[in-house]
């Protein structure tokens, strides 16, 4: 396969991953939400830790059955700060509005604003919760 390059390369900042829920939901359910995060925000720091490389790179090629090299490939680029997943997993705001911009010229109309789909309170009180 040929690589059509990086997306932050043709685009600049973007945020290519998330978790969503309806509001109502994230209301109802904060504590919850909070827990998760905080959860996941320590499993990245455990993931991107470079002392857990080999034991990652292990549970990669075991669970999606790659062979080893591609295995360290993929941890590799996954760790890369200027391109993998962000420490503690912390929101790209100029990534989502090209998210956002790209949306709109793809399907028509003027950017939305961030505000319409973020609540990073929920985010904000987890991070009070991370060891």
């Amino acid at each position: 396969m040929k690589s059509l390059g990086r997306t932050n390369d043709m685009l600049g900042p973007y945020q290519a991953a998330g978790a969503f829920t309806l509001r109502s939901w994230a209301n109802a359910n904060s504590r919850t939400l909070e827990q998760y995060i905080a959860a996941f925000v320590e499993s990245l720091r455990w993931t991107l830790d470079i002392k857990n490389r080999a034991e990652a790179v292990a549970l990669l090629a075991d669970k999606f059955r790659l062979p080893k090299d591609i295995a360290e490939r993929s941890y590799d680029l996954m760790s890369d700060p200027t391109f993998g997943f962000a420490p503690d997993a912390k929101f790209n705001m100029a990534g989502f509005k090209n998210v956002l911009a790209l949306r709109a010229e793809v399907e028509g109309g003027m950017p939305a604003a961030p505000d319409r789909y973020i609540d990073l309170s929920y985010y904000e009180r987890a991070m009070k919760l991370v060891k």
